[in-house]
């Protein structure tokens, strides 16, 4: 198995958790009538497993070029 079988399903999961917390927020601001910070809050706590996936990706890109760059050397 990959070592990063999980980022597939971890984007899934942070494409749900931000239209929820969109949704969530547009109700609220709704809701107040736009007079509170509490959607900006809610949409910036549902973005977090979205930096934690991209960061992940960012990694896995390196890893993947030096990777590609050192395999001939390591036969």
């Amino acid at each position: 198995m990959e070592p990063w079988w999980f980022l597939e399903p971890l984007l899934y999961t942070c494409m749900a958790i931000d239209a929820i917390g969109v949704l969530a927020a547009w109700i609220w601001d709704k809701v107040t009538d736009g007079e509170s910070m509490a959607p900006a809050v809610i949409v910036t706590i549902s973005a977090i497993p979205s930096f934690i996936w991209v960061l992940l990706a960012i990694i896995r890109l390196i890893l993947w070029m030096f990777y590609a760059i050192w395999s001939p050397f390591l036969t």
